[in-house]
């Protein structure tokens, strides 16, 4: 049985610690998954990858884009019958956001993470098994069959509680989005808009049986680079959460005791709204103009 007291948690101690992974599509996904097997190959037993919905944005995005185009072409082509006047210029697609015109956090993470994930592939041999979602009955069998001790999740904590239900030792969460879609958490911007970079946290979560309440196990700041955009922030607070993940599992399974840090009950996620155009537009002004780096010499004197 678990046990929690005086900020310490305690496992039944087991002859083996079999694990399953869930994560999304994004390359920080994959690499959380990758540096998993190359910490504990031994008790990996599933890699489960849900797809994610940034393909499905991107999708989205591009047929509007493409409906826009359509559309001021047609209007052309009409208003260009008109011999009386010529056809004036049209601005359909100027409501539409610049697809590509910032670096996207697929390229971002591909700069920052992609080598290292190249190497990772070269040793850890364990594929990914492709599931539709965490809250199928299909899923949910494939996952009680393997028995895990633990079940790591980088992804949306959808169906904590079913999860929770497949498995006699823990449910343990790296934050990622606090929505389904693949994209930067709000609250980065809200760090950000603040001047705070000590909002922008990773943290490893636990999450206890029969209830969707969780606890902090680990919590922590990532470094940060003076040229770092809204989306490298994230990738690093990404980076970090995995090792701290690492460390976690690795203390449960040489332990079967872990430390907790700060250890306190959620209620609530903080600064989770979606930050306003201005907000946005604020937050890319300050980091143009340098705020990681004065917030970082700040923060660096005595």
């Amino acid at each position: 049985m678990i046990s929690i007291r005086d900020s310490k948690l305690t496992l039944p101690v087991a002859e083996n610690y079999p694990i399953v992974m869930i994560t999304g599509d994004a390359l920080r996904h994959e690499r959380f998954a990758m540096r998993m097997q190359a910490e504990f190959s031994d008790h990996i037993v599933a890699w489960l990858q849900l797809a994610t919905a940034e393909r499905k944005v991107a999708q989205d995005q591009r047929s509007l884009h493409n409906s826009a185009k359509k559309a001021r072409s047609l209007l052309s082509k009409f208003l260009a019958r008109r011999p009386d006047r010529s056809p004036p210029k049209i601005y359909v697609e100027s409501a539409l956001p610049q697809f590509g015109s910032k670096p996207s956090l697929k390229k971002v993470e591909q700069r920052l993470f992609g080598k290292e994930v190249e190497k990772l592939r070269e040793t850890c041999t364990l594929r990914p098994i492709r599931v539709e979602s965490i809250e199928s009955e299909d899923t949910a069998s494939r996952i009680n069959r393997l028995k895990p001790y633990f079940i790591l999740i980088f992804c949306y904590p959808t169906c904590i509680s079913k999860l929770r239900a497949c498995t006699e030792g823990l449910v343990l969460s790296q934050d990622d989005a606090r929505t389904p879609e693949c994209k930067v958490d709000s609250s980065v911007y809200w760090a950000l808009y603040h001047r705070d970079l000590s909002k922008i946290t990773s943290s490893i979560r636990l999450w206890t049986s029969g209830t969707d309440a969780d606890f902090v196990v680990r919590s922590s700041t990532p470094c940060f680079a003076v040229d770092d955009t809204v989306e490298s922030c994230f990738a690093r607070q990404a980076a970090l959460g995995t090792e701290l993940m690492c460390e976690v599992v690795g203390d449960l399974i040489k332990s079967s005791t872990l430390r907790l840090d700060g250890y306190r009950k959620i209620g609530g996620a903080a600064m989770d709204t979606e930050p306003t155009l201005d907000v946005r537009r604020d937050v890319e002004s300050d980091l143009r103009r340098g705020l990681i780096q004065r917030e970082t010499a700040r923060k660096m004197r005595f």
